[in-house]
């Protein structure tokens, strides 16, 4: 990649996020320095920064540590309020290789909004969970989770729950919990009953 040229890397990557494949988050890249002097990128080193919930770090690693391709997004659960449901838009004259805030917007509603760079960096590792799939897979702790907390939540990359118990779909309303504690689509999104069942199982779907 780069054709293994450092000084081009550099105009990619440095002062974006990258996925850090030792850490397994993402981490925001602060500069590249060469290796020895040498200006072949396999010998680069990074310096980058996180913050997580035990507050801020940086760390220096081999750029065969960074994962360059992205995965997909979704919602995404912050450390404090209500999910989000992230995007990434196309930028026309965007040259970086890795993430920028400018880069993601949370839709809700039919309606979208652009995410600051400091909430980026305060939720980045829960965006890293988002790009690797990892979420709470205990229905009965994500109903507590959305009564007690009052927020909404989200329980896969594509759903979540409000706090009244409605049913969203990156970030559609597309039904409800009944009082049974089962998931109802309503009849205009029946068509996502076996993308639902995968998430909550077959079981916990009304019939």
């Amino acid at each position: 990649m780069f054709n293994n040229d450092f000084s081009y890397a550099t105009t990619r990557i440095q002062g974006t996020y990258m996925y850090n494949t030792v850490l397994g988050h993402l981490v925001y890249i602060n500069d590249m320095s060469p290796d020895g002097g040498s200006n072949k990128l396999d010998r680069a080193l990074i310096s980058f920064q996180w913050n997580d919930l035990q507050g801020f770090h940086t760390g220096r690693g081999a750029i065969q540590d960074f994962r360059f391709q992205l995965g997909r997004f979704g919602y995404v659960n912050p450390v404090q309020g209500p999910t989000k449901f992230l995007s990434r838009v196309p930028l026309r004259r965007e040259y970086r290789q890795g993430l920028r805030s400018s880069q993601l917007v949370f839709s809700r509603a039919n309606s979208t909004a652009s995410i600051t760079s400091e909430w980026l960096s305060d939720n980045i590792i829960n965006v890293s969970n988002t790009l690797n799939r990892v979420f709470p897979n205990n229905i009965e702790e994500l109903f507590n989770d959305v009564e007690e907390k009052g927020v909404a939540k989200a329980f896969s990359r594509t759903f979540a729950l409000t706090t009244t118990f409605k049913i969203a779909y990156r970030g559609v309303i597309v039904g409800k919990v009944d009082k049974s504690d089962k998931f109802q689509l309503t009849p205009r999104f029946g068509f996502l009953a076996e993308e639902l069942e995968k998430e909550v199982g077959v079981e916990k779907i009304a019939r």
